[in-house]
């Protein structure tokens, strides 16, 4: 994906675990090059704390949230863990939280949307799918 397929009005960000003074994850508006350039301080990061630090600052207009967008994550994981509070703090939020499993091995966790397929491609379809049949949340 690069910038010029976002101009639709796609926007897209990376939030951090780290309560580090000088991280505080990527904003909506960040560019992809910049965003590559980032990613890797991001892969020893703990689950639950990403998510935690989602409901807390993820959707904020600092952060580059709209106020008439629907608030998404997709979440990609394999892990079996109690993510169960995590995902009902953002339910709670009006943000609808799906699940991208790599491993295709059938994750399950409560108040999200595991998303169906063998495959990226089909996984990506049928998020797809679900995105394009959601009216538009304004507060």
């Amino acid at each position: 994906m690069d910038n010029s397929k976002l101009k639709g009005g796609f926007r897209y960000g990376v939030v951090s675990a780290c309560n580090c003074d000088d991280d505080d994850g990527l904003y909506l508006d960040d560019d992809v090059n910049y965003i590559k350039r980032r990613l890797p301080l991001y892969r020893e990061r703990k689950l639950p704390n990403i998510l935690q630090n989602l409901s807390k600052v993820g959707f904020t207009r600092t952060r580059g949230a709209r106020g008439c967008a629907n608030k998404v994550v997709v979440l990609f994981t394999s892990q079996q863990g109690n993510l169960s509070p995590y995902i009902w703090s953002l339910a709670n939020q009006n943000v609808k939280v799906y699940i991208a499993d790599p491993s295709y091995s059938g994750v399950a966790v409560k108040g999200a949307l595991t998303l169906s397929g063998q495959s990226i491609a089909q996984q990506a379809g049928h998020l797809i799918k679900h995105l394009c049949t959601q009216p538009l949340t304004c507060v």
